[in-house]
């Protein structure tokens, strides 16, 4: 699934303790299928690092942002395509002639798949604009 692959991928370990926080577990191992937008431990870390901690509904709200239902490969994601997340906002997509970039967050590892969708690493945390 999604998260036991999140979980083999040292990278992504700050993914699946909030995967977890945000009691997002069974959600993200389920049919889907899914496609994720994962945000390496760096990016988090910088996210984080003025120590104010996010409560679980916000954390809850920004991890599903990071979620599509469907499978995407870089390939399908298109300049100027929308898709609506889990969460309830749109994310913009970006193809440029460096890479694919979703709402300016650029796509380091697309294409990892899980039996339940998609995994595309990308450079930064997603924030929906409610927060």
């Amino acid at each position: 699934s999604i998260v036991d692959l999140a979980k083999a991928t040292s990278d992504l370990s700050t993914l699946v303790d909030l995967v977890v926080q945000a009691e997002l577990v069974d959600t993200l191992s389920e049919a889907g299928p899914y496609t994720v937008f994962a945000p390496t431990n760096e990016a988090f870390a910088e996210l984080l690092d003025d120590g104010t901690p996010l409560s679980t509904d916000q954390v809850s709200s920004v991890l599903t942002y990071h979620v599509v239902e469907g499978i995407y490969t870089e390939d399908a994601l298109v300049d100027g395509l929308a898709l609506t997340t889990l969460q309830g906002e749109e994310l913009i997509f970006k193809s440029r002639f460096k890479g694919t970039f979703v709402n300016d967050e650029e796509i380091i590892i697309p294409n990892i798949l899980a039996n339940n969708g998609i995994v595309h690493v990308i450079k930064g945390v997603l924030i929906p604009e409610e927060m």
